[in-house]
């Protein structure tokens, strides 16, 4: 006898047939139990964080400070471009400009070119350009960027106008714009979404003066020369008043459009815009989706989870003093018309996660790894987590522990706002308070790992639907495995390697350079 595993023959009565779900490419993985009886190899990949790039940095003209909420940004899959839409400045004394820039992502940092004022003679240009209130949406059809913004000319004075974005490569030019309606809106609460089921762009917004309620018209888009509004603007039938606190995200499962927000109350509020009539239809009632949460619905932004089907909203609460928090509510949309139905799960906050968290999260659905990654203002600057969806609709929400992705101080992580980056994989978040911005792409981990579901060793490689042996918990695995450190705990890794840094997983302690005791507590 020359190795301590000839004391312990392999699984040492702990072996157990399995029919594999996927290869088990060799002896030593670690496998975990499917829900069918199957085991499957433990996989996943790694977390990665780029580096904080300024999305004004290459403007000629410096306007490289970004300012409060009004801003959106969305990823062009025909261009494979992030399309930044943003309030920006010269410097904090200097007139705010709507000006629109573009990014490419190369590895994990977003480049951006050259930004364009949103002036046009609908619009109004130098000092009656558009400032503050901007939305931005992707018609995928027409395969072209669209931006919605209060005019700032004489003529058209605070008139509702969405304008066509011509994309080519990092450079953007205006198409001719739409004057959505002859009456003055808001400079704060502009909204557009692409309805990818009925190929429309649906405008909401807030008519400001006496009259101050919210608004839905529909766009037909034809070309970026070629808009016309569909039928009439229609008000929300229960006359609510339009803040900035509210957020507009389509669900095409459902075919119908959230809008969510608050009145500047302790409610998050809800309701849906059917468009499949040809013209908005509204609920007939605004929903309380979550009530008794001081100051909630505030900083509100969504997105879809395409997997579950359902709206993930977030917005955060104060407590008072320095108090904050951010919720993350799932909410499911059903029916059609002015009666449809919306089923609230039960919600996540990143508090639970981090106790330093402050405000301003912005939750971006990751449809690769089946994950939202929510992030937000932390003391660092900007941290986040990943909200998963579990249980049956209309779900639970289970937040994972923070990550910091940048680190230049809070003020840098205030009014996030993200999108999902298609073609590399990755999420854009991008923040800032009054001064230079900061984009980051970053891409949550992935794992089919949990807490419960690691069962043991695989003993050798198992084709997928056929049966091999694993060593189960609280079993002697000594085949495939090398280089341990006898006396060491083993941990099991997202990835599907085993090492000595701790997870939530533990495998068990070594023996040997090869022998691995699966203790039956791990």
């Amino acid at each position: 006898m020359t190795n301590l595993s000839d004391l312990f023959p392999a699984g040492a009565g702990k072996q157990v047939s399995f029919t594999a779900s996927g290869n088990v490419t060799s002896s030593g993985k670690p496998v975990i139990l499917n829900s069918d009886g199957t085991v499957s190899e433990v996989s996943g990949t790694s977390e990665s964080i780029g580096s904080a790039t300024d999305p004004f940095a290459q403007n000629a003209d410096s306007y490289d400070y970004i300012w409060g909420l009004q801003r959106q940004v969305i990823y062009d899959t025909t261009a494979d471009r992030i399309i930044l839409a943003a309030n920006a400045a010269q410097s904090p004394s200097s007139n705010v400009e709507v000006r629109l820039v573009a990014g490419q992502v190369s590895g994990s940092t977003c480049t951006f070119g050259n930004s364009i004022e949103v002036g046009t003679t609908e619009t109004g240009t130098g000092a009656n350009a558009p400032s503050y209130g901007c939305s931005i949406c992707f018609d995928e059809d027409n395969g072209f960027p669209l931006v919605f913004v209060q005019s700032g000319d004489s003529s058209y004075f605070q008139y509702p106008v969405l304008v066509p974005i011509v994309v080519s490569g990092s450079s953007l030019s205006l198409g001719t714009p739409l004057v959505i309606e002859s009456a003055a809106c808001t400079n704060f609460s502009n909204f557009c979404t692409y309805d990818t089921t009925n190929d429309k762009v649906l405008c909401v917004y807030g008519l400001s003066g006496s009259s101050n309620v919210m608004r839905a018209a529909v766009v037909t888009v034809s070309s970026t020369s070629s808009l016309s509004v569909t039928g009439s603007a229609v008000s929300e039938p229960n006359s609510t008043a339009i803040n900035q606190n509210w957020t507009l995200t389509y669900a095409p499962d459902a075919d119908l459009h959230f809008f969510g927000g608050t009145l500047y109350t302790d409610k998050f509020i809800g309701t849906t815009i059917d468009l499949s009539t040809g013209t908005a239809v509204w609920k007939t009632t605004l929903v309380d989706l979550i009530t008794s949460q001081p100051y909630a619905g505030y900083y509100s932004l969504s997105t879809y989870d395409s997997t579950a089907q359902a709206i993930i909203a977030t917005y955060y609460i104060y407590n008072g003093g320095s108090d904050y928090n951010n919720d993350i509510v799932p909410v499911v949309l059903s029916g059609s018309g002015a009666s449809t139905s919306m089923s609230v799960g039960t919600k996540g906050q990143t508090l639970a996660a981090d106790a330093a968290v402050n405000y301003y999260a912005s939750p971006v659905y990751d449809p690769d790894k089946n994950v939202t990654g929510v992030a937000y203002n932390s003391a660092s600057g900007t941290s986040y987590v990943t909200a998963t969806l579990t249980g049956t609709s209309p779900y639970v929400v289970s937040v994972s522990s923070p990550t910091v992705i940048e680190s230049s101080g809070s003020s840098y992580g205030q009014y996030n706002i993200g999108v999902y980056d298609l073609d590399s994989d990755q999420i854009c978040n991008i923040g800032s308070s009054g001064g230079p911005g900061k984009c980051v792409m970053y891409s949550p981990g992935s794992t089919n790992l949990t807490t419960t579901n690691f069962i043991g060793i695989s003993d050798a490689a198992i084709s997928s639907a056929a049966s091999g042996n694993i060593t189960m918990k609280g079993g002697i695995a000594s085949t495939g495995l090398s280089s341990l450190t006898p006396g060491s705990d083993y941990y099991v890794q997202d990835d599907g390697t085993i090492s000595t840094v701790s997870s939530s997983v533990k495998a068990g302690k070594a023996l040997s350079a090869t022998v691995l005791n699966l203790e039956y507590t791990s």
